[in-house]
């Protein structure tokens, strides 16, 4: 049996992971978001979080966007089995430059985060949902989202600096990423008009893929 513990996006549930199909000898794991201390670092953050992990030497970590930072945060601290990112970036220079920019000016800090989750229609398109059961599953994530999780999660994404790759990483990405565009990511392998929600609203495809690549680890 193979322990995968999956980490979802932005403070959002695993409920955005329900659509996978997976082997029978996966055993699915899913690693909750926790309430962030007073300025946390994203070091000590990943160091709670895998307190989850029974066995990081045997574990599998599959994070979706952030998730997939936090992934490498976690790798970073563990010699894990594999990581596997899920439109997500690897590096701070695979971040787009209006992305850093946001990050390094504060504009996002300028905005509250329960007026950005309200507009609603704007989240729809940045994240590619374009599908009715797409945007009724977003539409329950941001609804049941922690604002100050999300908060936290944005700051720490925009302005995380990593150079480090851990040893045994695959990256997933789709071809239609407006998050992370295809212009920046150099990814292992690549779902054809993909987007950021594609763990999701391309589930049978990004299963296939992560049954081979786990098989192959």
């Amino acid at each position: 049996m193979i322990d995968c513990y999956f980490i979802s996006g932005l403070g959002a549930d695993k409920a955005v992971f329900s659509r996978l199909k997976l082997r029978k000898d996966i055993v699915v794991h899913h690693l909750p978001w926790l309430k962030p201390h007073y300025d946390e670092k994203i070091e000590h953050y990943a160091c709670r979080m895998a307190e989850e992990i029974e066995n990081p030497q045997e574990a599998v970590l599959i994070g979706l966007s952030f998730g997939g930072m936090m992934a490498i945060e976690i790798a970073k601290l563990f010699n894990v089995k594999q990581t596997i990112l899920i439109s997500s970036i690897k590096k701070d220079d695979e971040m787009p430059p209006w992305l850093r920019f946001i990050g390094n000016t504060g504009m996002h800090k300028l905005v509250a985060i329960d007026k950005l989750l309200q507009q609603r229609e704007l989240s729809m398109r940045f994240f590619g949902c374009n599908s009715k059961d797409d945007r009724v599953m977003l539409q329950r994530l941001l609804d049941e989202a922690d604002l100050e999780t999300v908060a936290w999660s944005i700051d720490r994404a925009l302005n995380w600096k990593n150079q480090i790759i851990p040893d045994r990483l695959v990256h997933i990405h789709g071809t239609a990423d407006t998050v992370f565009p295809k212009l920046f990511s150099s990814p292992d392998y690549w779902i054809e008009q993909g987007s950021h929600f594609m763990v999701f609203s391309q589930a049978e495809k990004t299963s296939v893929l992560l049954n081979a690549i786990i098989s192959e680890g």
